[in-house]
């Protein structure tokens, strides 16, 4: 029934798309004939993904091709409702103003208002589309290889001696199958090394949707977990929620055990709702937690369970949490009596789409998650850190969210 609507719903909005555009430009020769091929290579390309789409019964590939056919996809549909929503001004300004003039002078300045207000908006909606595709566009061709490293010193009274300096690299949301070339992939990877971090820790969401994603990366994978430790817990995309159905238990826990066989072979420590005693120098020690993905959110799943993760945490304990969805700290962590002192998160990838400049930080993202880029603290200095992700998925760009590399030293 979903799929149906949403059919109908795409049918009615190419329509509405085209009816919009011949309405508006059928009397500007000069422009029309190029608006009008713009627009219809447009609805071309939408009907044909959405052929695709229903031909292969509206399932999610993992082929690289097809990533980047629906992110065009999915952007010039967005860029069209941005597009009939700009047209709807003129529309809501119409009905305000219809009001008849008694004298027809004043008729004739408001006839000439109202094409002078026509040829703007019809200019400006035009523009808004154009520009809204070249930029989402661009992001797909930039935007997810400008791989930055973001530093931070973490100061903290209970700090063990041997660990002053001690430097965590954290990743998050490899989204393996979402690269389509190993280079871009590699380039990530050699910035990270270039960190020389004394641990790396890996916050979840190694695929998009299959562990077979990942062979792809295999021996670069491997050699990092033969050059750095690298300990890791698990996120949403790691359980095969987004490729089995519900009813087939059996093959999603066939998945987790190539998950766990996959983290084995590169030499990647799984740690699942369980914690270790890492020892750094002068024998001195902090403990490593890692759980299963727990959201706050009720469309992923919960798979974490704190008390177990952390049963083998002392009060005492400084202890690092890597749990890949920062709704747990406010929902679960911070209400525990063995709170982290560090607790690390990605997931939200900052949406991959806001604008990060000087004071200014702002993602559409932010309304669904208080906490969803960069370092946050209460009052007791209890720290969250959430990973702008290392990967993207669904529009496969990122604008003005760049993807992260974190580089966190400790501090007493």
């Amino acid at each position: 029934m979903i799929k149906i609507l949403s059919i109908i719903i795409f049918i009615f909005l190419e329509i509405l798309f085209i009816k919009t555009i011949h309405r508006l430009f059928d009397n500007r020769k000069s422009i029309s004939l190029l608006i009008k091929i713009i627009a219809y290579l447009s609805v071309a390309y939408s009907f044909s993904f959405m052929i695709f789409h229903a031909v292969n019964g509206f399932k999610m590939l993992n082929s690289n091709s097809y990533l980047i056919f629906r992110g065009v996809a999915y952007v010039l549909q967005f860029s069209k409702i941005i597009f009939l929503f700009s047209y709807s001004i003129e529309f809501m300004i119409n009905l305000l103003r219809r009001k008849k003039k008694k004298i027809s002078v004043e008729k004739n300045q408001e006839d000439n208002q109202k094409i002078n207000r026509k040829n703007f908006i019809q200019s400006a909606a035009m523009g808004f589309y154009i520009l809204n595709s070249g930029i989402l566009l661009g992001g797909i061709a930039r935007g997810p290889y400008r791989f930055r490293v973001i530093s931070k010193e973490l100061q903290y009274n209970n700090l063990p001696a041997g660990f002053e300096g001690f430097k965590i690299a954290q990743i998050s949301d490899l989204h393996c199958g979402s690269f389509t070339n190993k280079e871009s992939f590699q380039k990530g990877l050699e910035l990270l090394k270039s960190t020389n971090p004394d641990i790396i820790l890996f916050t979840g969401d190694l695929v998009n949707h299959k562990i077979n994603e990942a062979y792809r990366f295999y021996d670069e994978l491997k050699k990092l977990g033969e050059n750095f430790e690298v300990f890791v817990s698990r996120g949403n995309h790691d359980f095969g929620d987004y490729y089995f159905k519900v009813d087939e238990p059996e093959k999603k826990l066939q998945e987790q055990k190539l998950f766990v066989e996959f983290y084995e072979n590169i030499n990647w420590k799984l740690l699942k709702n369980e914690s270790i005693q890492y020892k750094g120098k002068y024998q001195a020690s902090i403990m490593i937690a890692g759980c299963d993905n727990w959201s706050s959110r009720k469309e992923f799943m919960q798979y974490g369970n704190l008390e177990k993760t952390l049963e083998n945490v002392q009060k005492e304990d400084f202890t690092v949490l890597m749990s890949h969805d920062p709704s747990h700290w406010r929902a679960q962590v911070l209400k525990n009596n063995k709170v982290p002192e560090l607790m690390l998160s990605g997931h939200t990838h900052g949406m991959q789409i806001g604008v990060e400049w000087q004071n200014i930080k702002f993602s559409p993202i932010q309304y669904l998650y208080p906490e969803w880029a960069g370092l946050y603290q209460n009052s007791d200095n209890q720290k969250l850190y959430v990973n702008r992700g290392f990967g993207f998925i669904s529009y496969p760009g990122r604008i003005g969210i760049d993807p992260e590399i974190t580089l966190l030293t400790l501090k007493s």
